[in-house]
């Protein structure tokens, strides 16, 4: 599936052009088992074809997992939370993997009990170099803890052993000589270093680094966000975070018990009108509607002279000449279900008149930076007690320059 869907994808084709067309096909070719986990996983909503591709992808993960642990015999111990990080790369990525215990059986009879992490597949297979070892004299007769073997190009890695446990197996004794070095350990002698290879004009490297620690919340979050590696697209190349800590730095400062942001105007932005008649005719409008409902205009006048009190507004005098360019922008009414306060006053930037540019169009605009929802919960949890509180007017509380 995965080959036809990247050959249509060479000749220019969109999965948004044949992906309902293809799920339904794909669906039925499952097993009902399969069916089910998967409406377990995604409910009652609609597949896309790359939803249905990344679950496949996880439901397979899984499968082999169970076959390697059925294989093995192994019992799960727990899960482990680990953070990946490639070579090169810029970025952490944090997993769940369930555990086990293994014992590896060492010389004189003895066994050490490993604790590790079950995953289908360790690495790619890696290229089998051994038979360049059978000529070099100082390895000759050495019990070596993989056996060289002539049937393979190359081998799997069935068990990886990390440095939590290396130096239980390494001993003291190391053979050099011109090639790789020898140290011996419990299972046998472990070559590492360079070895010469008749064909100088490819070479290998491989490299798998796993660095496993308690994850901070941060590590948390991405997980949750990243389910699958290679599905979400990366936080690093998205993220506003530069934009907001330049806002912060140069927009934003704290007069008078207050902080005061300025508006971020865009470089080019179009001349602003007045938005006076505008401005007059909507609230003659609100106020005429409101007259229907006295108790409603009452509240609407007390929260204008709140607002007007706690500085949160002013007057402007409309007999004086503006210094400098001035825009009105209308306010109107929305109810609430509260018994405190029936309504709210909001005001509307995105208001124009015909052809001319509102406020919001003369700023600057960018992905909101507000707190992820699942990091809130999280830190809600990480402790025993929690303290919730309000601030009165938060975003009124904030000027305009």
């Amino acid at each position: 599936m995965e080959n036809y869907i990247r050959g249509l994808e060479s000749l220019g084709e969109c999965q948004n052009s044949y992906g309902d067309l293809l799920v339904p096909i794909i669906m039925k070719k499952f097993p009902a088992e399969l069916r089910r986990n998967l409406a377990r996983e995604h409910g009652n909503a609609r597949w896309q074809l790359q939803d249905l591709r990344a679950a496949i992808a996880r439901e397979i993960n899984i499968l082999e997992v169970e076959e390697l642990v059925e294989k093995l015999k192994l019992k799960h111990t727990g899960s482990d939370t680990i953070s990946l990080a490639s070579f090169g790369g810029k970025s952490e990525q944090c997993r769940y993997i369930p555990t086990g215990r293994v014992f590896l059986h060492v010389e004189q009879g003895d066994t050490i009990p490993l604790d590790v992490l079950i995953l289908p597949t360790i690495a790619l297979p890696l290229l089998n170099l051994q038979q360049e070892v059978k000529c070099m004299n100082y390895i000759r007769g050495l019990k070596l803890a993989h056996p060289i073997s002539d049937a393979d190009d190359d081998f799997d890695v069935s068990l990886l052993i990390g440095s939590d446990y290396y130096w239980q197996i390494v001993q003291n004794e190391v053979v050099r000589g011109n090639g790789p070095t020898a140290v011996k350990s419990k299972i046998g002698y472990l070559l590492s270093g360079p070895l010469p290879v008749a064909n100088k004009n490819s070479s290998a490297s491989y490299m798998f680094n796993v660095i496993t620690a308690p994850p901070n919340v941060t590590d948390l979050e991405r997980f949750w966000k990243l389910e699958s590696m290679g599905i979400s697209e990366d936080e690093a190349e998205t993220s506003t975070s530069g934009i907001l800590n330049t806002y912060k730095e140069n927009c934003i400062t704290y007069k008078d018990g207050r902080y005061v942001a300025k508006l971020s105007w865009k470089e080019d932005y179009p001349v602003l009108p007045t938005n006076y008649e505008v401005c007059k005719r909507r609230t003659e409008n609100t106020i005429r509607r409101l007259s229907t409902e006295p108790d409603l205009l009452k509240k609407y006048g007390q929260i204008t002279d709140d607002q007007l009190k706690r500085g949160f507004i002013e007057i402007c005098d409309a007999d004086a000449t503006p210094t400098h360019p001035v825009h009105y922008i209308p306010n109107h009414h929305v109810k609430k279900e509260s018994n405190t306060t029936p309504i709210r006053i909001v005001y509307d930037c995105s208001c124009k008149s015909r052809d001319q540019p509102s406020l919001n169009d003369c700023l600057l605009s960018t992905p909101p930076e507000l707190n992820d929802l699942t990091g809130i919960l999280l830190r809600f949890r990480m402790n025993r007690y929690a303290i919730a509180t309000d601030i009165e007017k938060a975003f009124l509380n904030i000027g305009l320059d």
